[in-house]
């Protein structure tokens, strides 16, 4: 196969040949004007000093977009924020996100009105969010999102014991700017877990830059020392092709033009990609079903020296219609060998 001679030879040459070439599926969307800047500030939920008194503890906030200002479908792989001052920003326990298509025009004063089928992003656990004022910084989903493009999306983020740094404001949009996104929100003891509020449809949410990706991998299972570990491939409208999957030890991305590929170039994608360690990496190259969907299984060495190294995978599906003959990239799915 093509794709496999040009990765298995060199990964300073796939590489390049990769990014100069091939076109990005994976897309930013900025929510609700598409416009990469920011613009006016608010502190809810992710830092700020109004009310001051109210800047630390439980919060549930609930921010509704509206279909016209997403403008696509696909698969959400991370959400952004900006905030308006550099560094740990929010340190939280319990920190959780979900997401549901709603037909609500506006939200309605009870929480699981407007989640109607909600689908957990980021599991709770603990969180702490640091970024750079003014810098588009994304939270880390784990799970993608698969957005039907018709539908508004409602997007939850609750936290317990949040410590939010003073002056940390979150960079919005205008209340009165065209598919402004509403809001929904409750702080304080107890709000993490409410049923009601007396504060939703306030067309003042927060500016949010959706990453959109028509290809997503995701984990199944445990990985666990000495035991198989699989990735579920999910590539709609691709059914049928080839595809090769590589792992490194860090993410990258490596970025030249519009495409982001999201693996580092070091000696474990050379492995990967060149089917080096089959015994290990056995199911690295493929072909997708009909639906486009896919595996990808590696055979964990019972090694206890390997518990708690991350490492990062992901894959490209091949097309001999397309440049180089790769019709595109997929986000990565990050890793943590376990006991």
């Amino acid at each position: 196969m093509k794709i496999l001679r040009i990765v298995s030879t060199s990964v300073a040459t796939a590489m390049s040949v990769l990014l100069a070439t091939s076109p990005a599926l994976a897309g930013d969307v900025y929510v609700p004007d598409n416009v990469v800047s920011t613009t006016s500030t608010n502190v809810i939920p992710m830092g700020g000093d109004w009310p001051t008194s109210n800047r630390n503890g439980e919060w549930r906030y609930q921010t509704q977009l509206n279909a016209p200002g997403i403008g696509r479908s696909g698969f959400i792989t991370d959400i952004a924020f900006a905030t308006c001052k550099s560094g740990p920003v929010l340190t939280a326990t319990g920190f959780e996100i979900r997401m549901s298509h709603t037909t609500l025009a506006v939200p309605v004063g009870t929480f699981a009105g407007n989640l109607p089928d909600p689908i957990v992003v980021r599991p709770s656990g603990p969180f702490t969010y640091t970024s750079q004022a003014g810098v588009w910084t994304p939270v880390g989903l784990r799970t993608p999102f698969h957005y039907n493009g018709s539908d508004n999306l409602t997007i939850e983020i609750r936290y317990r014991t949040g410590s939010v740094a003073g002056g940390a404001l979150t960079c919005s949009t205008d209340a009165n700017a065209t598919n402004a996104p509403y809001r929904a929100y409750l702080y304080g003891a107890g709000a993490y877990d409410a049923r009601i509020t007396p504060w939703f449809a306030e067309r003042h949410g927060l500016k949010v830059r959706l990453t959109f990706s028509d290809q997503t991998i995701t984990p199944s299972g445990a990985p666990r020392l000495g035991q198989p570990f699989t990735f579920q491939l999910a590539a709609p409208g691709e059914g049928g092709k080839p595809f090769v999957a590589g792992s490194s030890f860090s993410e990258g991305p490596v970025s030249i033009g519009p495409l982001r590929l999201p693996l580092g170039a070091d000696q474990l994608l050379a492995i990967t990609t060149g089917n080096r360690l089959p015994s290990i990496f056995t199911q690295y190259t493929g072909s997708l079903d009909a639906a486009g969907a896919g595996s990808v299984r590696l055979n964990i060495p019972s090694v206890p020296a390997f518990v708690g190294v991350k490492f990062y995978t992901a894959y490209i599906v091949v097309d001999a219609t397309k440049p180089q003959g790769i019709a595109g990239v997929s986000e990565n799915a990050p890793t943590t060998i376990l006991p």
